[in-house]
C-alpha cells in the first residue's frame, strides 16, 4: 500500500531495508534494482521484497540448489541479465 509505515511491519523477522539505485538494473545490475525493475514493469509501484533462499548448511542457494523446488512448484526463474538485455532492447528503440 501506498500508504504503508514502518508499524505495519509484523515481526519478528529480520528485514532489512533497501534503497535501489536511481538507475536500476542498468545502473547496477543487482537483486534489489531488479526486484523493483520487475513490479514497475507489472505496473505494481515502486516496492518489492525479496528473500534469500538458504541451504541446509545455511549458504545461499544457487539456481543449481532450487532445481527441485521450481519444478515441483511450477516456478519460474528470471535472471537480471534478461532485464539488462530487455533495458537495452527498449533504450534502442525508443532512442
Amino acid at each position: 500500500s501506498p500508504d504503508a509505515t514502518a508499524e505495519d511491519i509484523v515481526s519478528p523477522g529480520h528485514i532489512f531495508p533497501l534503497i535501489c539505485s536511481p538507475g536500476g538494473v542498468q545502473e547496477r545490475p543487482a537483486a534489489a534494482e531488479a526486484a523493483i525493475e520487475l513490479t514497475r514493469r507489472a505496473g505494481c509501484g515502486d516496492a518489492a521484497v525479496i528473500c534469500s533462499i538458504m541451504r541446509d548448511d545455511g549458504e545461499m542457494a544457487r539456481p543449481g540448489d532450487i532445481a527441485d523446488l521450481v519444478e515441483r512448484f511450477g516456478l519460474e526463474i528470471a535472471d537480471i541479465g534478461e532485464l539488462l538485455d530487455e533495458g537495452a532492447e527498449t533504450e534502442a528503440v525508443n532512442g
